[in-house]
């Protein structure tokens, strides 16, 4: 998978006593990987090239295995806020005010890092800029709240390349999925933003 292969993506979804958070079904080329997926607690593995009817017998009974039990979450002391930023000299600034703000971050690349994210690490508001390559903010935002965990999680949506009168016009046209909108890359100002949404 890009940026991130299936071993990679098993350990992020495992909780600390060794179970899967959801159940897995394990579709690979390699045979001989099959006693290591097993100690993985996967619910199901084949292998490819496979029969189109075993696939789907597989998908039933992965889908019919019971997931983990959901963890209860540790308490924290800090709001966390995930930066959906891809400009490093701005995600350093971001961090650094935010974690000075007393905030917890995490940073995102790009929409599909930041849908991945926000999966398995719970944010109270999302900062993200705007112009991203590949997903614009608002469609990541639109994204995310469509999820139901995070239906109602702030999302603070920055451009600074949108400005003068041209700013209330693009303003008027974002998406309910964006509570709060500004004009400037201002580090203080979009710490400022955050604290107001959440």
């Amino acid at each position: 998978m890009p940026g991130m292969g299936g071993v990679g993506f098993l350990k992020e979804i495992t909780l600390g006593d060794g179970t899967l958070k959801y159940p897995v079904l394990v579709l690979t080329g390699r045979e001989s990987m099959s006693g290591f997926f097993e100690d993985m607690n996967v619910a199901g593995f084949l292998t490819k090239p496979c029969e189109p009817e075993d696939l789907v017998a597989k998908c039933r009974a992965t889908i019919g295995s019971k997931a983990a039990p959901p963890a209860e979450e540790p308490p924290r002391g800090s709001p966390r806020v995930m930066v959906v930023e891809d400009d490093r000299k701005s995600v350093a600034a971001l961090s650094h005010a935010l974690e000075h703000a007393g905030f917890e971050v995490k940073v995102a690349g790009n929409g599909r890092d930041a849908i991945d994210k926000a999966a398995t690490w719970k944010s109270d508001a999302i900062l993200m800029k705007q112009v991203l390559q590949g997903m614009n903010g608002t469609a990541i935002a639109s994204t995310l709240k469509d999820m139901p965990e995070h239906s109602s999680l702030p999302v603070v949506l920055y451009d600074e390349t949108v400005g003068g009168r041209f700013a209330e016009a693009f303003a008027a046209k974002l998406p309910a999925s964006i509570d709060k909108f500004c004009t400037s890359a201002d580090a203080p100002a979009l710490v400022a933003a955050v604290k107001e949404v959440i």
